[in-house]
């Protein structure tokens, strides 16, 4: 939870996590660190738990609504759904998967799910959700099903190709419910802001 504070934390004041941790080791920056994760506290809940069940993350929804947020949880994000409880195997996996929707729409919140890929694919290549684990039920569940990869990562490529590409993001829609334009958005990460930044997007 405390790498999680600190990582929102540099990326409000827009430097990196080894700035902030220099500046608060020379006593700098301290009393806004603070300020600022008190200010969080009441708009974020970190739960640092693996092997939560759907039903203890309703339970801890109500229990966040009725303590922190005044009722009014707006999005619960799981990083990531095979660290939950019920996904040892592919049918408790794929049941998992499909109790999210219910737990949304009886808790009226977003769920936003990370999860993981297959082994067979390349982190250089465009995934596909047959990559996903648990896929079937995955793609059925979600409305909206987005997708990562990083072509720094193709050993095909030489210094300076790598070089130009490091720290981009491809990011793909392979799924929206209510359909979509945007097919697929390159983003980087700048590491002394600690924030991803939009560099192009590409339309279906």
């Amino acid at each position: 939870a405390a790498a999680v504070y600190e990582r929102i934390i540099a990326n409000i004041l827009g430097m990196n996590t080894r700035v902030l941790a220099a500046k608060m080791r020379n006593g700098e920056l301290i009393d806004v660190y603070d300020r600022v994760k008190e200010k969080l506290g009441k708009h974020l809940v970190i739960v640092d738990k693996s092997k939560l069940s759907v039903k203890d993350i309703s339970n801890l929804i109500t229990a966040a609504n009725a303590s922190v947020f005044d009722g009014k949880t707006d999005i619960v994000i799981i990083d990531y759904l095979q660290y939950m409880d019920g996904t040892h195997d592919f049918e408790s996996l794929s049941q998992t998967a499909r109790d999210l929707k219910p737990l949304a729409k009886d808790n009226h919140v977003f769920v936003l799910c990370l999860s993981q890929l297959s082994r067979s694919g390349s982190p250089w290549e465009r995934p596909t959700m047959k990559e996903l684990k648990g896929s079937g039920d995955i793609e059925a569940t979600g409305d909206f099903i987005l997708m990562g990869y990083r072509p720094a990562e193709n050993p095909k490529m030489n210094i300076a190709e790598r070089e130009e590409k490091k720290d981009i993001v491809n990011l793909t829609i392979e799924k929206s419910r209510r359909g979509h334009v945007v097919r697929e958005i390159e983003v980087i990460f700048v590491s002394e802001e600690t924030r991803m930044r939009e560099l192009a997007t590409r339309v279906a």
